[in-house]
Formats: structure tokens, C-alpha cells, sequence
């Protein structure tokens, strides 16, 4: 065994905690800086001591694979784009704020690969904790404060939720270890005790994601904390957790439970599409407003993971990377805007004082709502069509009526920008981030004529996963 496919996860940890030390001696803006080149290196250490093959350690407590790699490397690029963000920004925190990103990030990497339910929940709270601290970070001000007191209040309690079903899993079967729940299951009679440990941990899995009807938290902690916060929030925990619950799910690591699990899936991610589309139509706030976005982002993801098929599997993976990429472009701009104003008014005259900037925003919105030919189109039409395959036709009619209401709120912050009249206040505008917006908006565009490449891309790395 070469532990050698260990050293991006080594680096990471050992750097992060070396920058915690050296934030004594340098000022922020180094340690931030600092922060994303460590983050970069481990990225490509990751692609280097990539292998094919699966590899065990810790006494199975890890797992390494083709698509677990893949996984961490969608995380750490992700990640990436954040501290980039974080850097070009105006926020002026204490050094903390990066290093809990980092350690953020470590949790998120080593959660994918965990293969025991120990593991597993040490990477699960490491995430939680980090993500506790950022969201209340700024200290000077009462919505992060109250932000930051919900979330940890309601995310302890589905922690909790969580370590007691699996408490319940390990009392009926005496194993921790995926590999050998796995087997233990397939031949045992699965109890009521089982079913019930399974359910609470997948609960608290979808409090993080904020799926209905777990989403409640979203809207007040996207509003309240800081902009950059909500960007990390709304993207990296995600990527973490749905390609957990496609390992899980795909390749049956814990329980074949599709004939269990499947008319859930289903009933959650058509609730959250429903609420996220009129449970954003009257909302002013921006924050606000993608909170309930991602809502039906994550509700999409899920009702393609319910089919539990090849392209269901590539159509969620599709879908989650679109929607990173759009978020990013989005945040890139909103992360200028002053936290207690980021309004859909704040907006207004842009598309006059700033018309390349209002172009690329736009762009970006459309291919949210998925008009063609966009990518956020595309990245819906996969998702439609392995519905469609696996016989859900009611349901994407659903999909597609939801989908047409939701290009209500994303056309109201388009006229906003061109039609009403601008609010007399200063247009946020950076150079460094504006590239970043204006890069999202070009991937929209172009990825229509690389659309079936980045398809074969990603059923290369799930080839062999679903079983």
C-alpha cells in the first residue's frame, strides 16, 4: 500500500496549520494569500498522485478511488474560487476567516472518502464547526450574529439527529465500516432499528444541503452572514455532500435501498422545487432570493440521483458543476455589494453606467432560469431527460412548469438592471472580479458546443460507480 495517495490530504492539513501559526507573524492579506496557494498546490499534488485503482487505509477507515479523487478535486477547485474571491475582495477579517475556510475544506475532502461511519462523522463535524465560526464571523454585526446562533442552534440539533442514527446502525449491527454494513445487510433482514438509523442520517445530510423540508434555516443565515460567506455556503458544501450521497447511493455502500429510498427522493426534490420557485417570487433581498434558489438547484440534483440510473448519476454531477460555476459568477459580483443592502435595487442603472457588466450578470441569471442556449439549460435538459427515461413523465411536467415560474425572479433582477431607474448610489466595480463573472458568463455560453465532451468527461469518472 503506497501512502503516497494520501499526501494532497497530509499537505492540506499540515500547511493549514502551520498558516494558523504563522498569522501571528504575517498580516492578513499574506496568510490569505497564503491560504489559496496551499489550497492550489494540494489540488495538484491531488492530480498527480491520482490513481485508478481503489486503495484502503487507516484500517479501511478511507477510501480512495477514481471518482473520490474526482470528488475532492470539484471541492478543492471550488474552494479555490472562493479564497480568490475572499482576496479581490473588500472584506478586511481577522486571518482566522481564511484558515476556517481551509479547515472547512479538509472536512469536505475527507468526508467523500470516509468508508466508516467514525470517519465519517469526524469529517462531517470538522466542516460543521468551521462553517459555525464563518457564519457568524463578523461579530460586528447582528444579522451575522443572529445568523450564526440559528444555524448552530438548528445544524447542532440535525448533528445530533445524525450521530443518533448512527448510533442506531452500529446497535443493530455491530460494524461501522461501510464495506462490511454493506455486506451484513444485503444478507440480513434489514429492522426497524436500521431503517430508522438510515433516515436520521440522511436527514442530517439534507439539513446541510437545505432540501425541503429541511430548508428553513437557509433564507435567514444566507441573508444575515457576510456575502463571501453565503458564496462558500451556497457551493463547496454542496459539491462535498451530493458526491457523498452519489457514492453512497450509486455504489450501495451502506444498504441497496432504492426501492426504499427512491419515492423520497422524489417527493423531497419536487417539494423543493416548488418552494424554491414561489418561495422566491416576492423576495427583494439577493441573499435571500439564491437561498431559495438553491433550493430548487439541490431539489434538480436530487430528482435526477432518484432514478438511480448511469445518466441520472451524470446528469446530477452536470448539473452540480453548472451550478458552481454560475453561483461563482454571480457572487463575484454580489460580494461588492454592502451586506445590509445587497437588494435587487441596489442593481438598478447598471445596464447604462455598466453595460458589459450587465451583459455578463445576465447571462448568467438566463442560465439559471435554463434558457437555451445556455448551459444552465443543458444541465436541466439532462436532468429531464433521465426523468423521462425512467418513466417519470408527470413528474418532469412538474419540473418544467416550476422551472417556467422561477424565470419570473431571475428576468425581475434582469429589468432591475436595464429598465428601472438607478438608485443614485455608487456601482460596485473590480477589475480582478469582474474576469471572474465575465469567465462564468463565457463558460454559459461556449459550453453548448462541448456539451456531450464535458458529458463523456464526467461518464468517464462515474464509469464502474453505479452497480
Amino acid at each position: 500500500m503506497s501512502y503516497i495517495q494520501i499526501l494532497p490530504e497530509a499537505f492540506f492539513i499540515v500547511s493549514s496549520l502551520v498558516l494558523l501559526l504563522l498569522g501571528i507573524v504575517f498580516n492578513r492579506r499574506v496568510v490569505n494569500l497564503l491560504a489559496l496557494g496551499c489550497t492550489v498546490i494540494a489540488l495538484i499534488i491531488l492530480v498527480l498522485s491520482a490513481q485508478n485503482n481503489e486503495a484502503f487505509f487507516f484500517d479501511s477507515s478511507l477510501k480512495l478511488n477514481l471518482y473520490i479523487r474526482s470528488a475532492q478535486g470539484l471541492i478543492l477547485t471550488t474552494g479555490i474560487l472562493v479564497l480568490l474571491l475572499l482576496n479581490l475582495s473588500k472584506y478586511d477579517y481577522k486571518y482566522e476567516f481564511s484558515i476556517l475556510i481551509l479547515f472547512a475544506l479538509f472536512g469536505m475532502v475527507t468526508l467523500v472518502s470516509a468508508n466508516s461511519l467514525i470517519s465519517f462523522y469526524l469529517a462531517f463535524e470538522l466542516m460543521s464547526m468551521s462553517l459555525y465560526v464563518l457564519a457568524s464571523f463578523n461579530k460586528d454585526s447582528v444579522y451575522s450574529c443572529e445568523a450564526g446562533v440559528k444555524y448552530f442552534t438548528l445544524s447542532a440539533f440535525s448533528s445530533c439527529i445524525m450521530l443518533y442514527g448512527m448510533s442506531l446502525l452500529y446497535g443493530y449491527t455491530g460494524q461501522i465500516n461501510f464495506s462490511e454494513l454493506s455486506s451484513l445487510l444485503q444478507n440480513h433482514r434489514i429492522t426497524y432499528g436500521i431503517v430508522f438509523g438510515l433516515v436520521f442520517i440522511f436527514i442530517g445530510l439534507c439539513f446541510k444541503l437545505a432540501i425541503a423540508p429541511f430548508h428553513m434555516w437557509a433564507p435567514d443565515v444566507y441573508q444575515g452572514v457576510p456575502t463571501i460567506v453565503t458564496a462558500f455556503f451556497s457551493t463547496v458544501p454542496k459539491a462535498a455532500l451530493v458526491t457523498f450521497l452519489i457514492r453512497l447511493f450509486m455504489q450501495k455502500e451502506l444498504v441497496d435501498i432504492e426501492k426504499y429510498s427512491q419515492p423520497v427522493l422524489l417527493y423531497i426534490s419536487t417539494l423543493s422545487v416548488l418552494i424554491s420557485a414561489f418561495g422566491a417570487l416576492h423576495q427583494k433581498n439577493l441573499k435571500r432570493l439564491l437561498a431559495y434558489s438553491s433550493i430548487g438547484h439541490v431539489g434538480f440534483i436530487f430528482a435526477s440521483l432518484s432514478t438511480f440510473t448511469q445518466m441520472g448519476t451524470n446528469s446530477s454531477l452536470m448539473y452540480l458543476g453548472i451550478y458552481i460555476i454560475t453561483s461563482i459568477g454571480l457572487f463575484s459580483y454580489f460580494i461588492q455589494i454592502d451586506d445590509d443592502h445587497c437588494n435587487i435595487a441596489s442593481l438598478s442603472g447598471i445596464g447604462k453606467k455598466r453595460p458589459a457588466l450587465a451583459f455578463h450578470l445576465s447571462v448568467i441569471l438566463l442560465s439559471m432560469a435554463g434558457i437555451p442556449p445556455l448551459a444552465g439549460f443543458f444541465a436541466k435538459l439532462f436532468v429531464f431527460e433521465s426523468l423521462i427515461n425512467s418513466g417519470f413523465i408527470n413528474l418532469s411536467l412538474i419540473f418544467v412548469i416550476a422551472s417556467v415560474i422561477s424565470c419570473y425572479y431571475y428576468l425581475n433582477i434582469i429589468k432591475a438592471m436595464y429598465f428601472d431607474k438607478a438608485s443614485g448610489n455608487k456601482i460596485a466595480y473590480s477589475k480582478g472580479l469582474f474576469i471572474i463573472t465575465s469567465a462564468a458568463s463565457l463558460i454559459n455560453v461556449a459550453l453548448f458546443i462541448y456539451v456531450d465532451d464535458l458529458y463523456s468527461l464526467i461518464h468517464l469518472v462515474t464509469k464502474g460507480l453505479v452497480k
